[in-house]
């Protein structure tokens, strides 16, 4: 309703509405970025009672299921927002990322690709559909999907350290020295975040790599907070913990068996932590 306050129309709203659908959407996305994630659940859940059909709080949803891991969840959420809504470039998108998770990375870049046919300068679905492309070993692709990513977005933070990664692997010296020298500019802006493994193929000089790797380091694996020290216990064996993403058929464990083998089982117990894919040939113990 409209009330006059020295001769300014303004509206009067109540000051409490819990039925705003809106305000209990926009909470979920702010709760979620300062890292509550339990809460923002439940308040995108909220928006949704109050309006079922909603495809943005929808893809919401799909999102957060997504960060606590539950893929098939996710996927089901993206598929209602394009049940309401097929051109929904950001759900084809999401829906593709959980694809490619899900191994299924054929149907990620169809995915990807209707993203591309709403959106042709959408930087995020090239840049997907590069790394399911890689994955696919379809290297001339992924690659110009990388150079698509940039293209649309020349300060990808990503895409030039895929595109000179993807290059060196199927050997496409085509245009790698003009990559090179990008790269070597945006190292020096820490305008890039690239895998230090890349840098070792390029002839990137030592404090070049060292700046990358540290801004690659400080981004991607940010410090958390530190867990209080424990009292040691001086009895038994002592518990060795190996944390690794290669406990499964990679080069990693073929150089490192030996390192497992050698430990003194009367003085050591050892545990292996993988947080990586388990193609099941991995599962011995350590």
């Amino acid at each position: 309703r409209l009330r006059t306050v020295t001769g300014v129309q303004t509206c009067a709203l109540p000051i409490y509405q819990p039925d705003f659908a809106e305000a209990h959407y926009n909470r979920a996305q702010a709760l979620f970025k300062v890292g509550r994630h339990e809460e923002a659940l439940a308040a995108n859940r909220r928006a949704l009672e109050l309006n079922p059909q909603w495809p943005e709080a929808l893809n919401n949803h799909g999102l957060i299921e997504k960060h606590f891991g539950r893929r098939e969840s996710a996927f089901a959420y993206f598929d209602r927002v394009l049940a309401l809504a097929p051109r929904h470039g950001e759900a084809l998108n999401n829906r593709g990322i959980v694809l490619g998770e899900l191994r299924r990375d054929e149907e990620a870049v169809a995915s990807f690709d209707r993203a591309l046919a709403v959106n042709p300068k959408f930087a995020a679905a090239h840049f997907n559909r590069g790394n399911a492309l890689l994955r696919l070993r379809r290297f001339a692709d992924a690659a110009t999907s990388y150079q698509n990513t940039l293209a649309a977005d020349p300060h990808h933070p990503y895409a030039l350290g895929c595109l000179a990664q993807t290059k060196l692997v199927f050997c496409d010296w085509n245009g790698l020295d003009a990559v090179e020298q990008r790269l070597r500019q945006e190292i020096a802006t820490d305008g890039v975040i690239v895998s230090p493994f890349s840098l070792l193929a390029l002839s990137l000089n030592a404090s070049e790599c060292l700046r990358a790797t540290r801004h690659f380091a400080a981004r991607e694996f940010p410090v958390a907070t530190r867990i209080p020290a424990q009292p040691v216990e001086t009895a038994g064996k002592l518990r060795i913990a190996y944390i690794c993403n290669a406990f499964r058929d990679h080069a990693t464990m073929a150089l490192a068996a030996r390192l497992f083998e050698t430990h003194d089982r009367s003085r050591f117990e050892t545990i292996g932590i993988s947080y990586g894919p388990d193609d099941e040939i991995g599962r011995a113990h350590v």
